[in-house]
């Protein structure tokens, strides 16, 4: 498997998290983050917004004046940026209206508390599947499986799709797009199945604004990189 191990990280619930230049990265501040941007600011400016908890809560709850505003104190380097700020607020009103529950961008190294139990990194969630899950042409498959890691006060389902074979150089590529479903008991066939039948855009993503709340929490893998994506209810523990 290409996963290459490293030290798990404890993400402080102020930092900001965002996908730049190929990496997932950890910033103290708002203005760290837009500093050190790629080329396509605003489309790593929405993504901070869409991915961070606290942008979400603030374009949720005081709407995209407001949010607007509060990105140009925290980040005064985007004062003038008109272009910057327009494809920002472009790109994010694909996605509303925002769902009433948090999603959060994470490195897949990093140490999230789900449903009470600490993984350490992506790794340590796809250890403990016990029941795996994807959806055929004319079919739905669902079988258990043996997990590596186990653990009585936490359950793991993964809902997969392989990547798309084009030609004969795709034939040996086993990366796969990845949704895990999280709960303190067994998961259950049914579950797998509403999760499957969530709307998605891209890469088999279930983790997007269309997620019912009753089925959180939700990780999201897209099988190479170093970013995912968890959906949590409101006021749950994630560190």
């Amino acid at each position: 498997m290409w996963f290459k191990k490293q030290k798990a990280f404890t993400v402080e619930k102020t930092d900001v998290c965002v996908r730049i230049m190929g990496r997932t990265v950890h910033y103290p501040s708002l203005l760290d983050a837009v500093q050190h941007a790629g080329p396509w600011l605003e489309y790593d400016l929405a993504a901070m917004v869409l991915y961070n908890v606290q942008y979400r809560d603030c374009l949720r709850s005081e709407g995209m004046e407001d949010l607007k505003a509060r990105l140009l104190r925290e980040a005064p380097v985007l004062v003038g940026q008109e272009k910057v700020m327009r494809g920002m607020e472009e790109w994010v009103q694909r996605h509303l209206p925002l769902a009433d529950f948090d999603i959060q961008c994470y490195n897949i190294h990093d140490v999230v508390t789900i449903e009470g139990f600490d993984f350490c990194g992506w790794q340590d969630v796809h250890d403990h599947i016990e029941l795996m899950a994807t959806k055929r042409i004319d079919h739905f498959d669902v079988w258990s499986r043996e997990p590596k890691s186990t653990a009585e006060s936490v359950h793991v389902g993964c809902l997969y799709a392989s990547y798309p074979t084009f030609d004969s150089s795709d034939w040996g590529d086993d990366r796969t797009y990845d949704n895990y479903l999280i709960r303190r008991h067994p998961i259950t066939e049914s579950e797998m199945a509403e999760l499957a039948r969530v709307k998605y855009a891209d890469n088999y993503q279930r983790v997007n604004e269309c997620l019912p709340a009753h089925l959180l929490p939700v990780l999201y893998y897209k099988g190479d990189g170093d970013c995912m994506l968890l959906a949590t209810a409101k006021h749950s523990s994630i560190h």
